[in-house]
Formats: C-alpha cells, sequence, structure tokens
C-alpha cells in the first residue's frame, strides 16, 4: 500500500513518461518522410524506373540536407534502398528485365515498407495504451480536512491506495 503523497507523485511521473513518449512516438509519425516515401511520391508522377531513382534520390536528399541530417543521422537502411532502386534501374538499362516488372518489384517492396511502418506505429499505440496507469482504488482515514477526496487525503496525509 502506497500513501497519497506516493502514490500522486508515482502517477505523475507516470504521465509525464506517457506524455514524452507520445510527443516522441508522434513527432516522429508526423514530421518524418520515410525514405522509401521519396521514390512512392515520385513513382506517380514519373514514367519509368529510371527517372523514379532519380526523382526519388534528388527528394531525399534534398529532405536530408533541409532536415540538417548530418552522415551519422542518415539511415543505413535508407542509403540502401536509394542504391537498390539505382540498381533496379541499372538492370533495366541493361535490358536484364522490363520497365514494367522494374516498376511491380518497386511497388511491392513499397508495400512492404508502408506495411512496416504501419505495424510499428499500432506497436507503438498499443505499448503507450499498456502503460496508461491503472485504476487504483484510495481511502483516506484519520484527521484533517473531512471534505473526503484527494484535498482531503493530502491535508491528513493518510491517503492509501492498493
Amino acid at each position: 500500500m502506497k500513501t497519497g503523497v506516493e502514490f500522486l507523485l508515482m502517477k505523475l511521473v507516470t504521465k509525464a513518461g506517457l506524455l514524452i513518449f507520445a510527443l516522441l512516438t508522434l513527432n516522429s509519425c508526423t514530421s518524418s518522410v520515410s525514405y522509401w516515401q521519396h521514390y512512392q511520391e515520385c513513382a506517380v508522377v514519373e514514367k519509368n524506373v529510371k527517372d523514379i531513382s532519380d526523382c526519388g534520390k534528388q527528394s531525399r536528399m534534398s529532405y536530408l540536407n533541409k532536415s540538417k541530417a548530418n552522415a551519422n543521422s542518415r539511415s543505413t537502411e535508407g542509403d540502401e534502398y536509394m542504391l537498390w532502386v539505382e540498381l533496379l534501374a541499372k538492370q533495366v538499362e541493361d535490358g536484364e528485365i522490363s520497365d514494367t516488372a522494374a516498376k511491380m518489384k518497386l511497388l511491392e517492396r513499397n508495400q512492404m515498407l508502408a506495411s512496416m511502418l504501419h505495424t510499428r506505429q499500432m506497436q507503438a499505440i498499443s505499448a503507450m495504451n499498456s502503460m496508461a496507469p491503472k485504476t487504483l482504488h484510495c481511502r483516506s482515514t484519520g484527521y484533517g480536512n473531512n471534505t473526503g477526496g484527494i484535498l482531503g487525503a493530502l491535508s491528513s496525509n493518510t491517503m492509501t491506495c492498493d
């Protein structure tokens, strides 16, 4: 059993932690663009894989420069994906695969990455919900302000929760 002050302090720390976690999660969900999304947007307007590759690379590099990302903060996954799309365009250029087949590979990869992003976002929301404080049953006993509730319990310093 915890005293009223300990309970309130624990609840305040838990809520502060949840708030910080939520802000970081929401900020990363809303303000950042995943490396593959640059290419996905280019695929809507460009006609062939070579142009999609060039457009996506230019878009990603411009985004990284605007966000002042240095070499250490750039994702290895993003760099590998950029290389993968360039190699896909090279396969088309060399006649190893058709442009249509390359576009299908690109579409399939982007759909997989979008699904993974959605899954991570849902896991973050689920984790945040599971960290929410549980309902505790509290009671105050003893002397002090007889108005009851938390204020009364704090003035008498005899609130207990279980």
